[in-house]
């Protein structure tokens, strides 16, 4: 069987991306623009027919109406809806969550607005519409819906699913999500246990304190969010690992705020956070894709090159904070030069881009100043 996959181009690139990836688990050929080449039709109607060779149409709409050929009235993302339509093609919508915070350089203005929103209502009165947030969020719900439709229709000698497709790729799926939002709450955290240990990090982010604890407070309403909307996909195993870490992160963020000031115990704190890691490397390393496990070690090799620069006392928490602010800002400035997203701190990777990066520095400087210790 062959997918449609229609959306808006610029402003969803990772999100097609991954549900084309999703799709192609469940036995899925994916049709769609970026992979049609040079061909003698016009783009609209070279979308139009590839719809008509497809078995199944996937639309996925943000904040963008897309492009209006001239003489068209309509954008060529409404027109392969309403072809799919009309060829009464199996239809299934994915419409961006309106809390799901989204670049305000991607919203389209009037005239378009006021087309995507009439296109909108008028999908959502004859569809069951489902709503998505990140790539990963709706990579999951597009396996889920359509993973569902071909189980029901799996007596068809058309249908041509793997037999390894549910098990695997859908809880291959949640853990990459749930892992890189735990990543980013323990960096949360190891941020807030520096400010309140170390001298040099409570002097420069003392009143940032509060607004550091609802960051954190927001990653955790984040990962619980992710743990409840995964749940389903993931074996007895998975869930009692993740249920240790939540408990084990949840502890640290009553500590952190319970008390601002952790210089007479920061050994303990610190030394319990080494363990949380450990545990929380073994999860990201079972859980991750390939690519991700990938990325990881990647990540890891220059974090290590990185840190092993410059002489510091790892035992001084001073300095060790200098050296996690340094190493974050070398790795940000290399995944920008080579392509990645435009991110400078922390604040700006909504979508926890590079959550494994930040943890891996973090847990490198742990296990490296335990080791140190242990020497």
């Amino acid at each position: 069987m062959k997918a449609f996959l229609s959306s808006t181009y610029v402003d969803l690139i990772e999100h097609r991306q991954l549900a084309a990836e999703a799709l192609e688990r469940l036995g899925q050929a994916v049709g769609r623009m970026e992979v049609f080449g040079a061909r003698p039709e016009e783009a609209t109607q070279a979308c139009l027919s590839e719809i008509e060779d497809c078995d199944i149409f996937v639309g996925i709409y943000a904040y963008r109406y897309g492009h209006v050929p001239s003489g068209s009235e309509i954008s060529i993302t409404e027109a392969e809806y309403n072809h799919a339509s009309n060829n009464q093609k199996p239809i299934f919508c994915f419409m961006v969550d309106e809390d799901y915070p989204w670049p305000p350089k991607m919203i389209e203005q009037q005239p378009g607005k006021s087309k995507l929103e009439n296109f909108k209502n008028r999908a959502g009165g004859t569809l069951v519409l489902e709503t998505f947030t990140s790539p990963e969020v709706l990579a999951f719900k597009i396996a889920s819906s359509v993973g569902y439709y071909l189980s029901r229709i799996n007596r068809s000698p058309l249908v041509t699913t793997p037999k390894d497709f549910a098990p695997t790729n859908l809880k291959s799926i949640a853990g990459r999500a749930i892992s890189q939002t735990m990543a980013m709450v323990f960096v949360d955290l190891m941020r807030l246990l520096y400010v309140a240990s170390s001298r040099l990090a409570r002097d420069a982010n003392s009143d940032r304190y509060q607004e550091f604890i609802d960051l954190a407070d927001r990653h955790f309403g984040d990962l619980r969010s992710r743990i409840a909307t995964y749940s389903f996909a993931l074996d007895g195993k998975c869930h009692e690992e993740i249920n240790q870490l939540e408990l084990r992160l949840s502890w640290m963020m009553g500590r952190v705020k319970l008390k601002r000031d952790l210089s007479n115990s920061y050994e303990y704190h610190f030394e319990t956070m080494r363990q949380t890691g450990n545990k929380l490397n073994s999860f990201c390393t079972a859980n991750l894709t390939e690519q991700y496990k990938n990325d990881y070690e990647n990540t890891v090799a220059k974090a290590t090159s990185i840190l092993a620069e410059p002489p510091v006392n790892l035992e001084s928490l001073d300095d060790l904070w200098q050296l996690r602010l340094n190493s974050q800002r070398r790795l940000l400035k290399d995944a920008r030069e080579s392509g990645g997203a435009r991110i400078f701190t922390i604040a700006d990777d909504m979508e926890q881009t590079y959550s494994i990066l930040y943890f891996a520095i973090d847990y490198l400087l742990l296990t490296m100043r335990a080791g140190e210790n242990d020497a």
